[in-house]
């Protein structure tokens, strides 16, 4: 079904034009049946596009759709350490044209400086304060995909002034009221759901539920094995399928002893990337065992050791020893 919530597309201002597109004919026709907006002109300045990205389907049609919908609320990305909730965001502006800011949230950021930056410039041989809008600002009036990423860290004084912010109302700076563009919208990154009560996220912090409930929410997790393995064969086309295979596996082992406490370092889909970029730099004669241990085991506490080295061993056996090109060879 055609999505039809969508804002005045035609009143665009020149200088950012958008236009509803068969969503089938940019990713693929898994998601055939809906239309997203593509845009064209205005500041193309991107984040970094994630090319070897590749998203859970059910997860990424509910963000397009999202996103091609006239703007109500911003949307929160929920998910463990390296599960791709920065790079989701990123692949579908890169694929749909769209400019993105990213704003890295942390706990030292102040309520006074959100929107409005001052400096000092010299006039007439004397210094002159001055005031401009920051990124954030401009980005909000000048029309971009906005991405509070790690948004849990923020500090409850500085969430209220963003409440004008996530509901795309006007914002009062001075005499002036900054207005959102229309094609303005706002995702969110964390860890957590802002409920305070992680421990393993420790600098995550509390947020007042008057900002969290302005959030609609999706969570994401490590993607299914058959992802993983197809991330895997984009980054490094040359590698043995067998061995991705085997690499995702290990991976899924150590997330159940994380799940049970044996370990506790995160195995994310990034680490399985950095993986596969360490088997290629140690070359073929060295042991899967060693680039194991140089991308994870290396960084486990001294008592979790030997429990990440059985979740290897659980998987290849006597196996991990030998070098990457005879386990190649007798996969």
């Amino acid at each position: 079904m055609q999505n039809t919530n969508v804002s005045n597309i035609q009143n665009a201002p020149a200088q950012l034009v958008a236009k509803l597109t068969p969503v089938a004919q940019i990713f693929g026709d898994q998601y055939d049946g809906f239309k997203v907006l593509e845009m064209a002109g205005g500041d193309k300045t991107m984040v970094p596009e994630a090319p070897n990205y590749v998203p859970d389907v059910d997860v990424f049609e509910t963000v397009l759709r999202w996103f091609s919908a006239k703007p109500v609320s911003p949307l929160a990305l929920i998910g463990p350490t390296g599960s791709g909730k920065t790079e989701l965001p990123q692949f579908m502006a890169a694929k749909l044209g769209v400019p993105v800011l990213k704003f890295q949230c942390h706990g030292e950021i102040r309520a006074e400086t959100l929107y409005v930056k001052d400096h000092l410039k010299v006039k007439d041989g004397a210094s002159v304060s001055s005031s401009d809008y920051t990124d954030l600002l401009n980005a909000y009036k000048d029309g971009a995909l906005i991405i509070l990423d790690e948004f849990d860290k923020l500090e409850n004084d500085v969430t209220a002034y963003l409440h004008p912010f996530t509901e795309y109302k006007d914002i009062a700076i001075g005499k002036d009221l900054v207005k959102p563009h229309r094609f303005t919208k706002v995702i969110a990154t964390s860890n957590t759901n802002g409920d305070g009560m992680s421990d393993e996220h420790s600098s995550s912090k509390l947020l007042d539920s008057a900002f969290r409930t302005r959030f609609d929410a999706v969570h994401l997790n490590y993607p299914s094995k058959s992802v993983e393995v197809a991330i895997l064969a984009q980054h490094y086309p040359k590698m043995d399928f067998e061995l991705h295979k085997k690499m995702v596996e290990v991976g899924s082992t150590l997330r159940v002893a994380k799940d049970n406490s044996s370990v506790t370092l995160p195995f994310s889909t990034r680490t399985l990337v950095r993986w596969g970029h360490n088997i290629n730099l140690l070359g073929e004669k060295a042991s899967i065992r060693k680039s194991f241990n140089m991308t994870y085991a290396n960084l486990l506490a001294k008592d979790e050791l030997d429990a990440g080295g059985d979740c290897l061993d659980a998987v290849l056996g006597n196996k991990a020893d030998v070098s990457i090109g005879d386990l190649v060879k007798k996969s």
